[in-house]
């Protein structure tokens, strides 16, 4: 059975969970465009994997199988890591002061971690497979 929560409290017509599925499953139908759309414009960024910082500042996210980072309030990206590569997962230290992300720069994806104030950037995996990348420790010691 389909719940029928309220997701649009509005006594005027309220939108039922129900409804919500359906808005989501044919809006990408409604919004095609009834001409071809030229190649280029298609292309569009993507952006994968968000980390909001220790400091709820700044989010460091994938794009492009590259590292990025923006200010939480709206900005510019910067490019944190970029390889011929795919970069991942980035997970903040839990000061702020370094990023752990996953690299296929040596295989199948090894842990690397940047130092930010630095810039100075550690491979601290060398498996064959790939490698998996949760969380730091509190103390920032462990990955």
């Amino acid at each position: 059975m389909v719940d029928d929560t309220v997701v649009d409290p509005s006594p005027e017509r309220p939108m039922h969970l129900r409804s919500a599925f359906a808005l989501v499953l044919l809006l990408p139908l409604a919004t095609r465009p009834s001409s071809p759309v030229p190649r280029s414009a298609e292309a569009a960024p993507s952006f994968a994997e968000p980390a909001v910082s220790p400091d709820g500042r700044e989010i460091a996210f994938a794009s492009g199988g590259d590292i990025w980072v923006v200010p939480s309030s709206g900005g510019e990206a910067r490019a944190l890591v970029s390889a011929p590569s795919t970069e991942s997962r980035p997970v903040w230290s839990p000061d702020g002061s370094r990023l752990a992300f996953i690299s296929t720069r040596t295989g199948d994806g090894d842990i690397y971690v940047l130092t930010l104030r630095t810039g100075a950037l550690a491979r601290l995996t060398f498996a064959d497979g790939q490698d998996q990348l949760d969380a730091w420790s509190r103390d920032g010691r462990w990955i």
